[in-house]
């Protein structure tokens, strides 16, 4: 096993660096100065173009792996595909941090954004975990439908998933936000819904149109659910 480092203008090989094991996974950082891989039971990085081994960490698992590394080149982060974990190496300090753990016993696939913002792992009922890399932190995210996920793929702001039934089914990653009132009597009731009521809220999009989101408790004495009208519906606009 191993790797080799191409000039892509030459097609010449500028680098060779040797493994005893299968490499699984690849990833450059933003600057094109350092590679990341899996091989031997452990996250290696080297120095692009020397093969300069810069450090090493074990993740103790032979799962096909993703590989992303944060914005900043801070963090480096690999999603095992099968046990639903998530490594993630300090490169600042060269220590690991807290591993992250999907609620998905054996997830179907994982996937990483290209700038490290975000993994997701998805279930076999199309439900998606997504996870902010940089924070450590869940992010709630959608149940896409659809026929049984082969294939996931994850953008900063979108997660999509490909199904055996021939379809993609994609969802905008939600973006937590603090409202903060408005002069219109409708803001006003919003916001005393939120203090009184809410446990999440937040700012997202559908099919292009903003909207904002209530998660609430419907245990909780005093919550009622009902539906309400626009006045003259459905000709009205209110």
């Amino acid at each position: 096993g191993g790797g080799l480092l191409f000039d892509t203008q030459t097609s010449q090989v500028v680098a060779r660096h040797e493994s005893d094991g299968l490499a699984l996974s690849l990833a450059f950082d933003s600057e094109g100065k350092r590679l990341a891989f899996v091989a031997d039971g452990a996250l290696q990085l080297v120095e692009v173009p020397s093969g300069r081994r810069l450090g090493s960490i074990r993740v103790n698992a032979a799962d096909p792996m993703r590989l992303a590394f944060t914005a900043d080149n801070k963090v480096l982060a690999a999603g095992l595909a099968r046990s639903g974990q998530i490594f993630r190496w300090n490169l600042e300090t060269g220590e690991a941090m807290p591993t992250l753990t999907s609620k998905f016993a054996q997830p179907v696939a994982v996937s990483m954004a290209p700038d490290g913002s975000a993994s997701a792992f998805v279930g076999v009922q199309n439900e998606v975990d997504l996870f902010d890399l940089a924070k450590g932190e869940r992010v709630a995210a959608p149940r896409l439908g659809g026929g049984y996920a082969n294939a996931l793929g994850t953008h900063p702001q979108i997660t999509a998933v490909g199904t055996l039934d021939g379809q993609v089914r994609w969802a905008a990653r939600p973006t937590p936000s603090k409202h903060h009132g408005g002069a219109g009597v409708a803001d006003a009731v919003f916001d005393a819904v939120i203090r009184t009521r809410s446990d999440v809220m937040y700012a997202t999009t559908v099919l292009g149109a903003p909207v904002r989101v209530i998660q609430v408790d419907l245990k909780r004495p005093g919550v009622r659910v009902g539906i309400q009208v626009a006045e003259g519906f459905p000709t009205g606009d209110e």
